[in-house]
C-alpha cells in the first residue's frame, strides 16, 4: 500500500518545529518558501495571523514536506474552524514554483469583528486555535 504525501505552507505559529512536533507526534522536514500576492496580518476577531490577497506583496513561510493524512487530519484539527485549507502556488528559495495547501481564514457569515465560533463534530471547547 502507497502512503499519500502532500506540502503545506504555513506562515504563521506552524513555523515552530517544537509546536509541530507537539500537535502531529514527529518533527516535519521543511523548506523556505515564499507566498506571492498575499500579505500577513493579525486578524483581531480570532487573535492570530492570517493572509490575505495584494498583488505584489509576499509572505515568507515554510513549505512543510511529507505530510500524511494522519498529519494533515491533527493540523486540521489545530487550525480548528476558523481556518480552512486550500491550493496554492508558492516559490522555494530557489525559484521553483511548488503547488501546496495553506490555511486561509473562514469569513464568518456574520457581523464584521463578530468572533468565529463554529466548531467541528466531536472537537471539545478548548481554547481557539492558531493559524498557519
Amino acid at each position: 500500500m502507497t502512503r499519500r504525501v502532500t506540502t503545506l505552507f504555513v506562515y504563521g505559529t506552524l513555523q515552530d518545529d517544537a509546536r509541530v512536533r507537539r500537535i502531529v507526534g514527529r518533527r516535519l522536514a521543511w523548506r523556505p518558501a515564499e507566498l506571492r500576492g498575499y500579505y500577513r496580518t493579525l486578524d483581531p476577531t480570532i487573535g492570530y495571523p492570517v493572509v490575505r490577497r495584494r498583488a505584489g506583496a509576499r509572505v515568507r513561510g515554510r513549505l512543510l514536506l511529507e505530510v500524511t493524512a494522519r498529519t494533515l487530519a491533527a493540523l486540521d484539527a489545530y487550525e480548528g474552524a476558523a481556518y480552512r485549507r486550500v491550493r496554492a502556488r508558492i516559490r522555494l528559495s530557489d525559484g521553483t514554483a511548488v503547488e501546496t495547501r495553506l490555511y486561509v481564514p473562514v469569513r464568518s457569515p456574520r457581523r464584521p469583528g463578530a468572533r468565529i465560533t463554529r466548531r467541528r463534530p466531536g472537537r471539545s471547547a478548548r481554547a481557539p486555535r492558531r493559524s498557519g
